[in-house]
């Protein structure tokens, strides 16, 4: 139900911080201690003399996929405290702070490699090489596990909800059979929506 749902997107969200957090601390050392490959630099992040409006561009759709769970914060209104204003600020926060986490993220990535000479051949996984590059496989295979599991089941869990409630608001509405209208009392969810 949705109360199950919370407690492990709360524990999806602090695996993730603490990966996150491992990545960055890890990363701050690796920069320190290799000043002749890495650095610490405005211009890891924008580089006048190598600015490509079109590369950046083309690397727009994949920032927007950052973005993936404002859906799921505006379907599910009815189980806000404040369903007037709570979700309006919740997607301004999360934005907020997923573009810090991800800049943040992306600036230490580039300052372990400014060059970007060793993942240039493997452009698709560039950040596993760089988290392999930090401290050997395992950090790297940490940060792919993360992100398969919060890709494949949390991400999962958050849409098969939100689609519930969509449906069940549909079903409310006269749009959709009766029987998926209905709320269990016992796990606060659209009990006939999430198992059609």
């Amino acid at each position: 139900g949705m109360k199950t749902a919370m407690v492990v997107n709360k524990i999806a969200l602090i695996a993730q911080l603490v990966i996150l957090g491992i990545f960055v601390v890890f990363g701050v050392v690796y920069i320190v201690g290799h000043p002749e490959t890495s650095s610490f630099s405005l211009t890891n992040v924008v580089n006048p003399a190598k600015f490509d409006f079109g590369g950046t561009m083309s690397a727009v759709s994949l920032a927007v996929m950052s973005y993936v769970g404002f859906g799921a914060i505006a379907t599910l209104t009815q189980e806000a405290d404040d369903p007037k204003h709570g979700p309006g600020r919740a997607m301004m926060v999360m934005a907020l702070v997923l573009c810090v986490l991800y800049v943040a993220q992306c600036f230490i990535a580039t300052c372990i490699d400014p060059t970007g000479a060793n993942f240039a051949n493997n452009t698709d996984n560039a950040f596993y090489v760089v988290a392999r590059m930090i401290t050997g496989p395992w950090l790297a295979i940490l940060c792919a596990v993360g992100v398969a599991l919060a890709q494949g089941v949390f991400t999962a869990i958050a849409q098969q909800n939100s689609i519930a409630f969509v449906m069940f608001t549909m079903a409310n509405g006269g749009t959709l059979p009766k029987f998926m209208g209905k709320m269990s009392k016992r796990t606060n969810s659209p009990i006939n929506a999430v198992i059609f």
